[in-house]
């Protein structure tokens, strides 16, 4: 924490990766909503650019999609998660985690018994990554979603079992 106030944002370099890896200890002394807190300091931190280009560290859409994991399961809290996995895809556009963010989304409000709400999250994921790999886990979370261009990758598939 020292070296990010040291160096703080927008000038310090390493700043994010100062409130990651204090985040990081605070999540192993088992202090999850300290450890949110940091990774939303390092988050509130964004500048939009005016012309060609973005101002985002490369560290953010991870940022926010480890908030979205420790709500969900550090902290039980399968609604703020599915808010949070929502918040990669739309605040991180660019992110090649959206599509993961977007079907976490999905398979949480499916646990929840909320299919409208996953077969949502599913139709924003093949709208906006129609070449993502986890498009073949959709119908997995939305019975109803459209068919898949390629299967569904095992290693996604076995995190996929409806979770509280």
């Amino acid at each position: 924490l020292r070296t990010a106030e040291r160096h703080p944002y927008p000038e310090g370099a390493l700043w994010d990766d100062a409130l990651a890896g204090a985040a990081r200890a605070q999540e192993a002394l088992g202090e999850p909503r300290a450890a949110i807190s940091l990774l939303e300091r390092m988050l509130a931190e964004r500048e939009h650019s005016t012309g060609i280009g973005s101002y985002e560290r490369s560290r953010y859409p991870t940022a926010r999609f480890h908030v979205a994991e420790l709500y969900r399961d550090a902290l039980h809290d399968p609604e703020r998660a599915r808010r949070e996995f929502h918040r990669v895809a739309t605040d991180h556009p660019t992110s090649l985690l959206g599509s993961r963010a977007l079907l976490e989304e999905a398979r949480l409000a499916a646990a929840a018994g909320d299919l409208e709400s996953a077969c949502s999250a599913v139709a924003l994921l093949h709208e906006r990554y129609p070449d993502a790999s986890s498009d073949g886990c959709s119908r997995l979370v939305c019975p109803r979603a459209a068919a898949a261009k390629q299967p569904c990758p095992a290693a996604v598939e076995a995190t996929l079992s409806p979770q509280p």
